[in-house]
């Protein structure tokens, strides 16, 4: 991808959200995009939406994304209460990131027409590496520089400095040797 394109998608996002939207220096969602709630957003600088992103944000949400993010093509990200994704993070093409359920509960009901159980929030810490596939559950914290291995499932809290991998999530060892 040359830079010509990501200063065009930088220029398009200015122009498409302006005002509607919280959204920092040089930072940019490629089109093809699902965007609601724009106004529950706040995207700090450097941050890098690529295609197929689609981002809710439901009454009463925010989402934050802090700066030098990068969301790979085709993320989904669901927010009822609060999401952060912490500094420096890069989340890979094809996740799921979520604070919210489905009331399964309720017989004789399709589960899409449940009522939604709203978690606490889901935060994914600083310098996190997020793998292609995976599922970030209702929630889940992730700590600091944790890195998630492709296709995983995540429910829960994953300690700092460590790698993770399956579904569900597994510790698999520590990410720096000492």
């Amino acid at each position: 991808m040359n830079y010509l394109t990501k200063i065009f998608w930088v220029l398009k996002t200015k122009l498409l959200f302006l005002g509607s939207m919280n959204i920092g220096y040089l930072s940019y969602i490629a089109k093809p995009a699902f965007i609601s709630g724009k106004s529950r957003m706040k995207i700090n600088d450097r941050v890098r939406i690529f295609p197929g992103a689609r981002i809710e944000v439901l009454d009463g949400g925010e989402l934050v994304i802090e700066s030098d993010v990068s969301i790979g093509p085709n993320v989904n990200i669901t927010v009822g209460r609060f999401v952060r994704i912490g500094s420096g993070s890069t989340i890979s093409a094809n996740v799921f990131i979520t604070d919210m359920d489905h009331d399964i509960s309720v017989k004789d009901k399709s589960v899409m027409k449940t009522p939604n159980i709203i978690s606490s929030g889901t935060l994914i810490g600083k310098y996190s590496f997020i793998g292609a596939g995976v599922v970030i559950l209702a929630g889940s914290t992730i700590d600091d520089n944790v890195v998630i291995g492709a296709n995983s499932v995540v429910r829960g809290k994953l300690n700092c400095s460590s790698i993770y991998a399956g579904s569900p999530a597994r510790f698999i060892r520590e990410r720096y040797d000492s």
